[in-house]
């Protein structure tokens, strides 16, 4: 009688796993857009019952991991435009396809977006602009930034939760300045500061990036070098860098 009711859990066991690998929406699987697949592709994924709009628990959907797993641009484009998807729909932490476009370096996704009404002035969950959320990653891609810029996004209001903006956002993940540089030629001050007073020197040390330290400490700024401007905790940021240089 034991061996009847093990074979008969073992066969349920399995029958609820075969039913689940069936209902499962391949869609939702970051290898199946890590193969680039084509229009064809996911048109006959759909036939099959993948449900193009649907979200997981994280809400992360299809639209979300084809941009991150680098699939065609005309393939994302075909996702966005099937039921349930448009341009402004949020995923996962409230943000919206731009967000993610923008986060990749994707030029022609984003300029897609905004094309086909992307809004720029929105936040996502964490506070962040779309600016804000591809600088924070350090996307050295500044075509991305030209182009939200271009469809009306505000660097100079475009602040986070602790008021920082753009410059200060990417600066941690920023070892050659180049972004620095280009938020500075967009009207960014280098001596801009937080809410509670934290300047540049302050978010590159957040992550110990000496070099990043190094290549500030480098860059022409006669109001970044005198000491008695900065706040105490730069102070000691600027003098930990001067060691490592010296070292």
């Amino acid at each position: 009688m034991k061996t009847i009711k093990s074979i008969l859990v073992i066969l349920f066991v399995a029958l609820s796993l075969s039913t689940f690998a069936q209902n499962e929406n391949i869609f939702l699987d970051r290898e199946f857009w890590g193969t680039h697949p084509t229009v064809e592709t996911v048109k006959q994924k759909i036939k099959e019952g993948n449900n193009p709009a649907e979200a997981n628990g994280g809400n992360f959907d299809g639209v979300v991991y084809a941009t991150l797993q680098d699939a065609p641009l005309e393939t994302i484009t075909y996702m966005i435009s099937q039921k349930g998807n448009d341009v402004n729909k949020l995923t996962h932490d409230g943000r919206t396809y731009a967000f993610w476009a923008a986060y990749k370096g994707n030029v022609e996704l984003v300029q897609y977006l905004l094309e086909n009404g992307a809004k720029t002035n929105i936040t996502d969950d964490k506070g962040n602009s779309i600016i804000n959320f591809a600088a924070g990653s350090g996307q050295q891609n500044t075509k991305v930034y030209d182009l939200v810029i271009k469809y009306g996004a505000n660097l100079q209001k475009d602040l986070n939760t602790d008021g920082a903006n753009a410059l200060l956002i990417a600066a941690p993940n920023d070892p050659d300045f180049k972004l620095v540089s280009y938020f500075q030629s967009k009207g960014l001050d280098i001596n801009s500061v937080d809410s509670d007073g934290n300047g540049i020197f302050n978010y590159v040390t957040k992550k110990g990036q000496i070099e990043s330290l190094n290549a500030l400490l480098k860059k022409e700024s006669k109001e970044l070098m005198k000491l008695s401007y900065l706040p105490q905790m730069e102070q000691e940021a600027q003098q930990m860098a001067l060691r490592f240089i010296s070292t």
